[in-house]
């Protein structure tokens, strides 16, 4: 059921106008933020349909990426405008929407550095694992965007050299490439003692990313390659890193699948580190989405808010990256119990378990904060 909350009017330039907003509960704060000018009705991600949207007569929905927004949700309702607290927006049908003239916005980058201080952890426990010096390896970073500058930074500062391939940024601005080096594909996979990928899932276009890490590339990696795999599960093909995994050619570290939530048993139990998409599902990473769906909301509503609470919170207790010694690092991010969440995941020894097991583990996954100062957060 959809629970009304209240609502008011607020005038804009011209006359006045009511906004009402349907939200999904799992959007931090937000909600209390937008009850300053229109009114609020919140729901339950997956089970938002299409009778629920014409009953709240809303005008403006908010998501996450449980919630499919496409025509079978919004026909015949008063939806305007769409945005999603997620980084990735993929669960939004952008052709539909456009069709029908509803303005969308994501919340791209909220997450970053959760999901890099993810990979960070588990490339220093894999380098504690194995008694390796990190200032000897190579990070191979496929994707240069609001991940991968995160993480090419904190990589430096503990030890690592670090390449990078992006042919995207590289056409269309290399300047935001800065001084890192650019290898192409085929170079990067050769070079990376630890390989991660940080790209969106496409399936079409010159820069396509659907399979772009098959079988012939990963066959050219090093001999016990470290694959950090955070992106979305499409990207790398899952049946060769599997194959590979279990080959010992290389090890992985796996927080995508395909087919989510039904992944496979035999790929979950074939990484050495396998959790159930979460790197980037920490509180600070939705405070994060709250926030900039409440600037983007100023700009399109051309009213004011107060998010100054968030804007709080969110930076409340954080350390600066830069000013830690590697230790320090690795001993603040085991607070984010990444191989406790491993553990938990890989007993599911069934594809059914895993399947039912999946999203039960996401909704309940623990209050888990980053443990940095976002450097690179810029509104």
């Amino acid at each position: 059921m959809i629970n009304q909350i209240f609502y008011i009017f607020v005038k804009n330039d011209i006359n006045f106008m009511k906004y009402c907003f349907l939200v999904d509960n799992n959007i931090p704060q937000l909600p209390e933020i937008l009850e300053q000018i229109g009114e609020v009705y919140r729901f339950e991600g997956r089970t938002l349909t299409n009778e629920m949207v014409k009953q709240s007569k809303a005008n403006i929905l908010l998501v996450r990426s449980t919630t499919q927004v496409n025509q079978k949700l919004l026909n015949d309702t008063e939806i305007m405008i769409v945005g999603t607290a997620t980084s990735g927006s993929e669960h939004l049908d952008k052709e539909y929407l456009s069709s029908q003239g509803i303005q969308y916005f994501d919340a791209i980058g909220s997450n970053a550095l959760s999901v890099a201080e993810y990979c960070i952890f588990c490339i220093l426990n894999w380098a504690a694992e194995i008694n390796v010096d990190l200032k000897s390896k190579v990070l191979g970073i496929i994707g240069y965007g609001n991940v991968g500058k995160r993480l090419a930074a904190i990589a430096k500062h503990i030890g690592l050299k670090v390449v990078v391939n992006d042919p995207p940024l590289l056409e269309s601005n290399p300047e935001k490439l800065g001084n890192e080096t650019h290898l192409e594909l085929n170079e990067i996979i050769k070079v990376a003692d630890i390989l991660t990928n940080h790209v969106p899932l496409t399936f079409s276009g010159k820069h396509k990313t659907h399979n772009l890490i098959d079988y012939d590339l990963l066959g050219n990696v090093k001999e016990g390659t470290l694959l950090l795999h955070t992106s979305r599960g499409g990207v790398v093909n899952e049946d060769s890193w599997v194959e590979m995994a279990n080959n010992g050619q290389i090890k992985v570290v796996a927080d995508v699948w395909e087919n989510e939530p039904y992944a496979s048993s035999k790929s979950v139990s074939a990484a050495i580190v396998a959790t159930p998409h979460i790197a980037g599902h920490s509180y600070d990473a939705k405070l994060r989405g709250s926030l900039m769906l409440a600037k983007s909301l100023e700009k399109i509503l051309k009213v004011k808010l107060d998010p100054s609470q968030l804007e709080i919170e969110i930076n409340s207790n954080k350390k600066q990256v830069f000013e830690l010694s590697k230790q320090e690092i690795y001993e603040l991010l085991k607070n984010k119990r990444i191989l406790e969440t491993s553990r938990e995941f890989k007993k599911f020894a069934s594809d059914e378990a895993i399947a039912s097991n999946f999203e039960k583990m996401r909704k309940e996954y623990p209050k888990i904060r980053e443990c940095f100062y976002d450097f690179a957060f810029i509104l």
